[in-house]
Order: C-alpha cells, then structure tokens, then sequence
C-alpha cells in the first residue's frame, strides 16, 4: 500500500477494506452517497466534523483514517 494517499483515496480504500458501498457508509455517516463519492474523487473536502464521521462509520479514529501507512 503507498503511503502519502489524498484524502478521497483513503476513503475508498478503507471503505472497501470493509466491504461498504457508498450508501452503507453514508446511512452510518449521516451524508449523501453522492458526497462521498465527491470527497473520493478529491473534488470536495469534508469538513472536520464530517470526517469524524465518516470515519465513525468506518469503525476507525480520525488518526488512524490519517496515518501515512493505512492497515
């Protein structure tokens, strides 16, 4: 896995580790699928606290979703 990831890869890398849809992991995060869609694609970022929870959804903490090295 490369380390350094943007953002939105992170996102789709962590959602699909956990065998999410986009829909799955916005019901949880409270956001459109189309938002997340957005954020994976780079096009918008999400504020802080939307990160936390989308990061909720994901089951991670908002430092292990930014580490440089994603498990």
């Amino acid at each position: 896995m490369a380390t350094n990831m943007a953002l939105g890869q992170k996102l789709q890398f962590y959602r699909r580790l956990r065998r999410m849809s986009l829909r799955d992991v916005a019901e949880k995060a409270d956001c459109s699928p189309s938002f997340l869609s957005q954020i994976e694609l780079d096009r918008v970022s999400p504020t802080v606290k939307n990160l936390e929870k989308i990061c909720k959804a994901l089951d991670l903490t908002a430092a292990d979703f930014l580490r440089d090295d994603p498990v």
